[in-house]
């Protein structure tokens, strides 16, 4: 089997791992947000600043996993990149040089 095609085969399962991860870890921090939303719905103890906090935790750690979401994508894209089939070579044109009866 050709060595290219085995690299490929492996990039392509590892960005298929990483899209699986990528749903798991949405999945449970989405549960996790509304677990604590509805904990904090029925705390009237916590003060506002802790409710701020709490929310602002949430939509930092949210907007972080998107980051790295994108970070390992450019990383996937630039392996893509690495592992794609070589263009076709082509030859350089240079100038011949003439030669002439007088030299």
């Amino acid at each position: 089997m050709d060595a290219m095609k085995v690299n490929q085969q492996m990039l392509a399962f590892q960005k298929e791992t990483f899209a699986a991860f990528q749903n798991l870890w949405e999945l449970t921090q989405n549960q996790a947000s509304d677990t604590v939303n509805q904990m904090m719905d029925q705390s009237p103890w916590m003060p506002e600043k802790g409710h701020q906090a709490m929310k602002k935790w949430l939509m930092l750690m949210n907007q972080e996993r998107k980051r790295y979401t994108a970070f390992v994508d450019r990383g996937f894209a630039i392996c893509d990149k690495m592992f794609a089939p070589p263009k076709a070579a082509t030859t350089p044109k240079t100038k011949t040089k003439t030669t002439t009866a007088a030299e």
